[in-house]
């Protein structure tokens, strides 16, 4: 039989799950009551003065059976005998045995009327064991079942990383049931792909963990990507179910953070491949604004019609009752005290945080968990001081960063701008680097310390199996203050340009200074100089290890040079230019891509000259290897981000490749040879009017297999709630902490 872990309840969620109980069982509608001067009610059934139940619901699942009759006899039992009702009916989750039902019944004569009115938690998880449709009602119930629970524990191949499974655990703990969570729930019984989108912090990370722990319910294997879209063919198992989890796939600050190496195109071949395959699922969130961005820098994300896998989370799903559900329950399950927690059961309190404009359950759950850490205000209470962040969001990041952390650790938080997320080594190399800059001494102890203190707060560490801890900033909006704090500090920026070892951490450094607030410092001599030291740094294959990287460093010489408004600073890039030797040992497709759209950009005149010489070197190298079916859809998609015109020759000669691709496959097909990707090939034919094969039977092999879907991924009801108006169950949601 499944067992329930009842303790993962709140009390709220107790009094809902035993007004469900008692409505099933008995076939009569309870009604739940807010504590009030007359108490003693959590449940009443009334049908007249002489027909009255009333029931109270204990959730004291870690008292003991002594502790609770005697609380029973002291507290309840005057309250029930001013009641008086005809029946009283005792709900608890402390374990009970017949010698204390025994003695409960006998102290509360002749209100009990017999034994099985009281129910303990032997009682209640049996009766929760047969009634199944009871458990799909209350979302927190199901995910504290035992079938449930066994799954997201497992070793296994379920979930390949213990950060992510921790991560999961938690969402089970605090996560409220809304109506996105069914929007997101038919995107993927339908179509096996939805894209979770909305503002920083609305919950999308959150309920693409809740998909996830009920795909594993359906036996799929959960795989988390977490550097770039090969990770999915890298662990492809045609006979396996599969989710793929991909947290803000197109970066947490910008497109290009991810989009900058030909993600994009990947990354919409994947999602067309998992849409038809039978028994593979994928779950992205991004940032809205950040999918629009990249629709206006990325021709291929811009043609792709991404609605009908989008599934928008914002803050109207978040009625007044939800709202009070996120704020309750990260009250409950916080590590605040008891004082602590009981101040949020004021009315004037919340209601100041649920209305609140600027609501966001990542800001709440935040300030909650560092409340300890950065008030120091006596006078400030916890509600206080979650509605102080709600108003003024940077200000609790401020305040850590300003007034709590040492030098050090600042500079670990300064130096993942650039890096993170990343392993840990990698972190450490990086560390000493920068503090070597800054003229500080530091040891492998100090190092240690740092990330001791930020961990769980600025930063965590996660290890996937077999692999290295990973180190990443805590969440994304401590990424977002980090870039806007760094950003307007010059000497900060000259440091960590000085420090980059390698073109992605003084890119990302690059990225900053092209910033409306970066470019105020266009104009600076010591932050130019260090930017162009560390390309010739790169660019001295004596000295570095990227010098093999030819066009992405001639391709960050020319934006840099844009930034400062210096051709001066072009004149070794010129030299390769005119030479011909652009293309290092190391630059793949991207690399070129980069360095095409750099000279068609750039401000000066006379890049204009090499355009065309180069376009037409980078494109054939691109278009060099379309063998197969995968590296010429990955040509094109290359070819397809350049924006400067395309040489005919060679779009000539990608259209015909590709034609005589998909002839050869259907024609192998018809053989009885059968290729994966006819049915891309098809809908790629269809897209692009290419008829050069035609055949119904191949057309009907293709959309047999794409019509080969996985058909119950399930999905749970929602019930339970009271029918009382929504401000008494927000009122009736706070008061259960009253008496925590």
């Amino acid at each position: 039989m499944d067992h329930f872990d009842l303790g993962r309840l709140t009390d709220f969620d107790f009094e809902v799950l035993c007004q469900d109980i008692l409505q099933e069982t008995l076939s009569l509608p309870f009604e739940i009551f807010t504590p009030g001067p007359d108490g003693g009610i959590d449940l009443r059934y009334f049908f007249n003065k002489e027909n009255k139940i009333i029931a109270q619901c204990k959730h004291w699942p870690k008292s003991t059976r002594g502790t609770l009759i005697s609380k029973l006899k002291k507290e309840e039992l005057p309250k029930v005998r001013a009641q008086d009702p005809d029946r009283y009916i005792l709900i608890t989750t402390c374990p009970l045995t017949p010698g204390s039902k025994d003695k409960i019944m006998e102290a509360f004569d002749p209100y009990i009327k017999n034994p099985s009115d009281i129910i303990g938690l032997s009682e209640i998880v049996s009766l929760l064991g047969r009634r199944s449709d009871i458990v799909r009602r209350h979302l927190r119930l199901w995910l504290s079942s035992s079938s449930v629970f066994q799954t997201l524990l497992s070793k296994g191949v379920l979930l390949r990383s213990s950060f992510l499974r921790e991560e999961i655990e938690e969402a089970t703990l605090t996560y409220v049931e809304n109506p996105s969570l069914r929007r997101a729930q038919d995107l993927l019984q339908e179509r096996n792909v939805c894209i979770i989108s909305g503002l920083p912090g609305i919950g999308k990370t959150t309920l693409s963990h809740i998909l996830a722990i009920q795909a594993m319910q359906e036996g799929y294997e959960i795989i988390e990507i977490s550097e770039n879209i090969n990770e999915v063919y890298d662990t492809w198992d045609e006979e396996a179910p599969q989710l793929y989890l991909y947290d803000d796939f197109l970066g947490q600050t910008s497109a290009h953070e991810k989009l900058g190496k030909n993600e994009d195109s990947r990354i919409l071949k994947t999602l067309s491949r998992v849409s038809r395959a039978h028994n593979k699922k994928f779950v992205l969130t991004t940032r809205d604004y950040i999918l629009e961005q990249a629709k206006l820098q990325y021709e291929p994300v811009a043609r792709f019609d991404f609605d009908p896998w989008k599934s928008l989370v914002n803050l109207a799903d978040y009625a007044p009752s939800i709202r009070a559900k996120i704020l309750y329950n990260h009250v409950y399950f916080s590590s605040l005290d008891l004082a602590g927690k009981r101040q949020f059961s004021e009315r004037e309190s919340y209601l100041r945080i649920i209305n609140h404009r600027g609501f966001n359950p990542r800001l709440v759950t935040t300030a909650i968990d560092l409340f300890r850490l950065t008030s120091l205000d006596p006078h400030v209470t916890p509600a206080k001081f979650v509605l102080e962040n709600l108003e003024n969001p940077t200000r609790l990041w401020e305040h850590i960063v300003a007034e709590q952390l040492d030098e050090a650790s600042v500079h670990l938080l300064e130096i993942m701008l650039t890096i993170q997320p990343c392993l840990l080594n990698m972190l450490k190399d990086a560390y000493f680097r920068y503090r070597s800059v800054l003229g500080a001494t530091s040891s492998p102890l100090d190092f240690r310390r740092s990330l001791k203190v930020l961990e769980n707060s600025m930063v965590t560490i996660g290890q996937d199996r077999g692999r290295e801890s990973t180190v990443a900033y805590h969440n994304p909006s401590i990424r977002d203050y980090m870039g806007a704090r760094i950003r307007g500090e010059r000497q900060i920026l000259v440091n960590l340009v000085k420090s980059a070892s390698t073109l992605r951490e003084y890119a990302n450094v690059r990225v900053l200074i092209e910033t409306p607030e970066g470019q105020s410092f266009k104009n600076d001599r010591e932050l130019k100089s260090a930017c162009l030291e560390r390309l010739d740094h790169f660019s001295n294959p004596d000295s570095s290890e990227e010098a093999s990287y030819t066009a992405m460093i001639l391709a960050e010489r020319i934006k840099l040079s844009d930034i400062f408004v210096d051709p001066g600073m072009l004149e070794h890039g010129l030299a390769l230019l005119d030479s011909g030797e652009y293309i290092g040992r190391w630059d793949d497709p991207e690399n070129l891509v980069e360095l095409v759209n750099a000279i068609f950009k750039s401000k000066h005149d006379f890049m204009e000259k090499y355009l065309a010489k180069v376009t037409l070197g980078a494109t054939k190298f691109i278009a060099d290897d379309m063998s197969d079916w995968d590296n010429a859809t990955y040509a094109e998609s290359m070819l397809q981000q350049i924006v400067a015109p395309i040489p005919r020759e060679v779009t000539e000669y990608v259209d015909l490749t590709i034609a005589e691709l998909i002839d050869r496959a259907f024609s192998e097909a018809e053989d009885g040879e059968y290729d994966y990707a006819i049915p891309e090939m098809l809908e790629y034919a269809r897209q692009n009017g290419i008829h050069t094969y035609d055949d119904a039977a191949a057309r009907g092999l293709a959309e047999q297999v794409s019509s080969d879907k996985v058909g119950s991924f399930s999905r749970l009801s929602s019930g339970g709630a009271s029918k009382s108006s929504e401000a008494a169950q927000i009122n009736q949601i706070f008061s259960t902490l009253r008496d925590i």
